[in-house]
């Protein structure tokens, strides 16, 4: 078991920032709403999200810089700037879903403050850990939190698979096509991604023996991804055919009185800590590792090059990071969280769509990446990704 965690690196960071509020959120939606589809689903969107955070750490090994750096050197200067807009009303939504829904799920336990109060605490909170922690303190703090929400998902959800057999749900409050593409925009992550190789360059980790162990290390991420959330779907969809669940708070309320009986009178509370838990570790994910992003893009735009590294201690990571904590407030506290979810995610499809089609050309250049260029199957993943995030963009634009 020791082995196994000293595997675990900043691939949790990645899982983390999709678990908490994205597929936390849609994966308890389509656990009421349940079809056999979205188990699939999610196993593509694992294969998929996997392979695209894996050529974006194999290129920064490889080759010396990151994938965005590397788009300032080859990209024109519209297409830079577009780019940044686009990234910012990301961030801006993103920063809205998270900040909501990590206050719903405060709001459950400590009912003393609204959820309006308790979303505006939690920015805060990951604003003052991300602007004075270390690189060590995140990645401990968020795999705590997942790990421990897994170890208690993960036995009820086989408890619930036993105990009952599965019907069909045939009430729904979103189109089951609207799920799917949330999920495929959402699980695993999407922009945040990129922050990987951030994360990877924290750990010291170079050339060869970072390539094999960022694999091992995503593998791992991912695989606790994937059961998590079929894990919470599960448990969802049996408690909608006993008329447990139905949206909004009354999902954690739902989940937390199930708890109850299987755990005993600690169940209640012990799911809402860990559901905060879960949700807060996204935002503190997020808030460390998309501020890079950002910082990198500009140094871009500024010099041409990208001639000095990003830093957590830099001005520009902290301004932005600011902002992340900031200025979503507003949309946090007057929209609902699932809506919240749904809007960032399907947004999501824009950016996975142009970085796997970047990964599928500028990973297949040998005088850039040496023997570490695309393998046949990282070619065949990678057009899928296209096939499937194009006809997202496509179907976001016709609806």
């Amino acid at each position: 078991m020791k082995t196994l965690f000293q595997k675990i690196g900043p691939g949790l960071l990645v899982a983390a920032a999709g678990i908490g509020a994205g597929d936390m959120i849609i994966s308890i939606q389509t656990g009421l709403e349940f079809r056999w589809i979205y188990p699939l689903v999610v196993i593509l969107a694992c294969v998929l999200k996997y392979t695209i955070t894996e050529g974006i750490a194999r290129h920064q090994l490889a080759s010396g810089k990151s994938l965005i750096e590397r788009w300032n050197l080859i990209m024109p200067l519209w297409a830079r700037l577009l780019f940044m807009a686009f990234f910012i009303v990301w961030s801006y939504m993103v920063g809205a879903a998270l900040i909501s829904t990590t206050g719903l799920a405060a709001s459950t336990i400590f009912t003393g403050l609204t959820k309006e109060w308790w979303a505006a605490l939690s920015s805060l909170l990951a604003f003052v850990l991300v602007f004075i922690g270390k690189y060590d303190l995140i990645e401990k703090l968020t795999t705590a939190l997942i790990l421990l929400m897994f170890g208690i998902l993960v036995p009820a959800a086989v408890y619930y698979l036993i105990a009952d057999k599965i019907t069909l749900v045939t009430e729904n409050q979103y189109e089951p096509l609207t799920l799917i593409m949330s999920m495929l925009g959402g699980v695993g992550g999407s922009v945040t991604m990129l922050s990987y190789s951030y994360w990877a360059s924290e750990k010291k980790w170079s050339a060869e023996e970072g390539i094999q162990k960022s694999r091992t290390d995503l593998r791992l991420s991912y695989i606790i991804t994937g059961i998590f959330i079929l894990s919470l779907m599960c448990i969802t969809f049996k408690m909608q055919k006993t008329g447990e669940l139905k949206s909004g708070t009354d999902l954690i309320l739902g989940l937390a009185s199930a708890f109850e009986r299987l755990y005993g009178k600690s169940g209640d509370i012990l799911l809402k800590v860990c559901f905060w838990g879960v949700a807060f570790s996204s935002l503190l994910a997020v808030w460390s590792g998309v501020p890079y992003l950002f910082e990198d893009f500009l140094n871009g735009l500024k010099t041409g090059s990208n001639n000095s590294e990003p830093s957590r201690t830099s001005k520009t990571y902290r301004l932005f990071l600011a902002f992340l904590s900031l200025a979503p407030l507003a949309t946090a506290i007057f929209q609902s969280a699932i809506r919240s979810v749904i809007n960032y995610t399907l947004i999501s499809s824009f950016f996975v769509l142009g970085i796997s089609l970047s990964l599928l050309i500028i990973n297949n250049n040998k005088n850039w990446m040496g023997k570490w260029t695309n393998t046949t199957a990282n070619k065949i993943i990678l057009s899928l990704s296209l096939v499937v995030f194009g006809g997202l963009l496509i179907w976001q634009l016709l609806k």
